[in-house]
């Protein structure tokens, strides 16, 4: 009988810690949570990293303890850039506490307007930037954000936009555009998009069946919190894309306890 009364107390205690813990530590109104656009892979950590490194445009240090692969969609990318890449993000890079590496989208995508005429625009910015790239990264950091603020500001008229204009504001980074093979650029950039478009349709696999998918932006961003081994692929989800920072405000203050076929 003793024994029996020393488990019902040790099983009523036992729930007494968890109902403490539960309410110590559950999600409040100031706790961003995770929701369901997010996906676990934290055992595929490795392969993302050296897989997005290989390809790539790399902002910040390998040493840095949290890394985010922001799969480009410059055109689309531009609704969201303000709640992700801002001066907050910037400065987290250059104070070496994130690593953003930026990976040309499978395919670019003009929701609106002339799709063909975007999508050149699109592809002649970003070959242009990775030009950029090669010779001053910070700068094509900057270019690339000077282009989706444009973006975000004309709509469907950034299909109006020629290359010579693109071309023109690289003179502001101290860049002469004459100087650049931009067809080397741009065959650059197709390999790498190629290889991109693998690594992404990896991530999706990983993550399972149960992703919405919305082609051709079905992944935006994988945040990665290297110090505590956690990754989540961040789904572009019915037009909605979770902030960066909230992103990495969860991976910093708490482990996901949810599914993940990963």
């Amino acid at each position: 009988m003793a024994s029996y009364k020393n488990i019902v107390v040790l099983a009523v205690a036992a729930v007494v810690v968890f109902l403490v813990l539960f309410a110590a530590y559950r999600p409040t109104a100031s706790h961003p949570v995770f929701n369901s656009t997010y996906y676990v892979l934290n055992q595929h950590i490795p392969e993302l990293l050296s897989g997005a490194r290989s390809v790539g445009l790399i902002f910040g240090q390998n040493s840095s303890g949290s890394v985010v692969l922001y799969f480009l969609n410059p055109y689309d990318g531009a609704n969201y850039t303000a709640a992700n890449i801002n001066s907050t993000v910037v400065n987290m890079i250059n104070n070496g506490s994130l690593q953003l590496i930026v990976l040309p989208n499978s395919a670019l995508y003009a929701p609106t307007g002339n799709s063909t005429a975007i999508n050149s625009v699109d592809n002649n910015f970003m070959a242009l930037d990775l030009c950029l790239y090669h010779v001053n990264k910070s700068a094509a950091l900057n270019y690339m954000l000077w282009f989706e603020n444009t973006t975000a500001t004309k709509g469907p008229a950034i299909g109006n936009v020629t290359y010579s204009q693109l071309a023109q504001q690289l003179s502001k980074y101290g860049v002469n555009a004459s100087t650049i093979n931009i067809t080397q650029c741009k065959n650059e950039l197709a390999t790498m998009t190629t290889n991109s478009s693998q690594l992404e349709s990896k991530a999706l696999t990983w993550a399972g069946d149960n992703l919405v998918e919305i082609p051709p932006t079905p992944v935006v961003l994988v945040a990665i919190n290297v110090q505590r081994s956690l990754a989540v692929l961040n789904e572009y989800t019915v037009g909605y894309l979770p902030p960066l920072l909230t992103t990495l405000h969860n991976l910093a203050t708490q482990t996901p306890l949810y599914y993940s076929s990963g």
